[in-house]
């Protein structure tokens, strides 16, 4: 038998369900592991949707969340904030000014 070069040994049905399965399964565990989301703790976490904030927040620890999803992450901790300010002050003799 003479072996032409377009010549191809078909495929079998086996294979044909396969690939697509196997890509299919792959897909599905992309999407898994970019819905799961860790919190820190001390944080919760605000989920926003395409600009549509939730109301209700993530607890701290590990969430799972739609993957196209946002996470903010907001601290609850107690955040001490100190403000001085070096405003120069001007003295004025008074008894000099007004004299009765």
């Amino acid at each position: 038998m003479l072996k032409d070069k377009r010549y191809r040994r078909p495929r079998s049905k086996m294979s044909n369900i396969i690939v697509p399965l196997l890509c299919c399964g792959f897909l599905v565990l992309l999407f898994l592991v970019n819905s799961i989301t860790t919190i820190p703790a001390g944080h919760v976490g605000i989920v926003d949707t395409f600009g549509s904030v939730s109301e209700r927040p993530l607890a701290p620890g590990m969430s799972f969340v739609n993957p196209f999803a946002k996470v903010v992450p907001m601290s609850l901790q107690t955040q001490i904030i100190t403000v001085s300010e070096n405003v120069p002050t001007k003295e004025v003799n008074l008894r000099n000014k007004y004299r009765i």
